[in-house]
């Protein structure tokens, strides 16, 4: 079977954290080949990286993997919003390119630290539908699965500066966007969220975060997640050192006009497999078993309370 080798550093890590047995690796590759062969609704892309990805991001449980596969193509077969027409030559997505929106940092905090994202609310086209957002963001993350290895092993922080975001935006975003965005990044991804860091929140925007984004993350992530205003940039250094954040931020992460083309030119060179991955889905009608459905699988989603972010 064909796979990466890690490096040194995040091979050591991959044994710590992840129970990884590097000899077991063919043969767990293996069980689980043998058991998609006997899921009639799976249609996966089963290639070795991919399913190594799997194992990482479940710890080398065989039976936690079978159902996190599951449900990774359950979430892209009822979220056709998200999961589909991915085009990256599509207009939507080249604004976001254009504008680098999101992107993954140069480096990460020692030679086996998680990938750091940086998401620049600045940049976002505010005319744009929000359901591009999660779209997007869902598109950068199947890229560094493909590839990254320090996300897959040791997880990913993020830092989403909101400065100059009007409260007005974050409540354009449906009940169902957002918990559907959340749902997918924390329990249908095979990767750990280390971190999440927003800066330059101005006191709505924290309040409206709080209370309509807040309580669909589970504790444990929420226990990562810090709130920071504009006048609290200094504290964020507390959670990622200051040379982690972008040169733009005072940091010495990589210059965001140089990331933005080079991930503009990456997502570009992955049209095929955006436009091939669709293929990939589950036929609900042929499971074995009940069909797994959207009110099943997401529940029912209430509207928000009204608030007052004056």
């Amino acid at each position: 079977m064909v796979f990466r080798t890690l490096p040194v550093s995040l091979q050591r890590k991959a044994i710590e954290e992840l129970n990884e047995d590097p000899p077991m690796i063919d043969e767990c590759l293996l069980c689980i080949r043998e058991w998609i062969e006997k899921q009639p609704h799976l249609k996966v892309k089963s290639d070795d990286e991919l399913l190594l990805v799997f194992l990482r991001g479940c710890k080398w449980s065989l039976e936690r993997v079978k159902e996190k596969l599951d449900h990774f193509y359950t979430v892209r077969t009822l979220i056709p919003e998200f999961f589909s027409d991915r085009d990256p030559l599509s207009e939507d997505i080249q604004t976001f390119l254009n504008r680098g929106v999101m992107l993954p940092l140069l480096n990460t905090n020692g030679s086996d630290g998680p990938r750091i994202c940086y998401f620049n609310y600045e940049c976002v086209d505010l005319n744009l539908p929000t359901i591009i957002i999660p779209k997007y963001f869902f598109m950068v993350l199947d890229a560094l699965l493909e590839e990254d290895d320090h996300l897959i092993v040791s997880g990913i922080e993020i830092i989403i500066n909101m400065k100059g975001l009007p409260a007005s935006y974050l409540m354009r975003f449906t009940p169902t966007v957002i918990m559907q965005s959340i749902h997918c990044l924390q329990s249908a991804y095979p990767l750990r969220v280390k971190r999440i860091v927003l800066i330059n929140a101005m006191p709505a925007i924290e309040k409206v975060f709080s209370a309509i984004f807040m309580p669909f993350f589970g504790k444990k992530i929420r226990d990562r997640i810090h709130v920071l205003s504009t006048k609290n940039i200094e504290e964020a250094y507390k959670y990622i050192p200051k040379s982690s954040f972008p040169e733009e931020l005072g940091g010495a992460n990589g210059s965001c006009v140089k990331l933005t083309e080079k991930w503009k030119n990456k997502i570009e060179n992955k049209r095929q497999y955006f436009l091939e991955e669709e293929m990939y889905r589950n036929n609900e009608l042929i499971r074995q078993g009940e069909p797994k459905t959207t009110s099943e699988v997401f529940g029912v989603v209430g509207s928000f309370r009204k608030l007052s972010v004056d």
